[in-house]
């Protein structure tokens, strides 16, 4: 049995695994926004179609979904009162 081909084996399987280790959080991370904008594009669109008669809408665009996706319920709120207020 050839000990040095077995050890290159397993240093190229212990560095696979450490650069999947690596890079699979940030991956995690990113998926985990994308899907919560979404989410948040969604509750956006099901609240203007809620709220359109009365004339009070947040526009549906990136950055709102993004700021409903990163904060979550006090983005939704952040983006309806700066609305509001400011008209924005």
């Amino acid at each position: 049995m050839n000990y040095g081909l077995l050890a290159v084996c397993l240093f190229v399987l212990a560095v696979l695994y450490i650069l999947i280790w690596v890079f699979i959080k940030p991956f995690k991370k990113l998926a985990r926004v994308l899907v919560n904008s979404a989410l948040g594009a969604g509750a956006l669109w099901l609240f203007n179609a809620l709220f359109s008669a009365t004339g009070f809408f947040v526009g549906v665009n990136v950055c709102s979904a993004l700021i409903c996706g990163i904060l979550g319920p006090p983005g939704f709120l952040l983006l309806s009162a700066g609305k509001l207020f400011f008209g924005v």
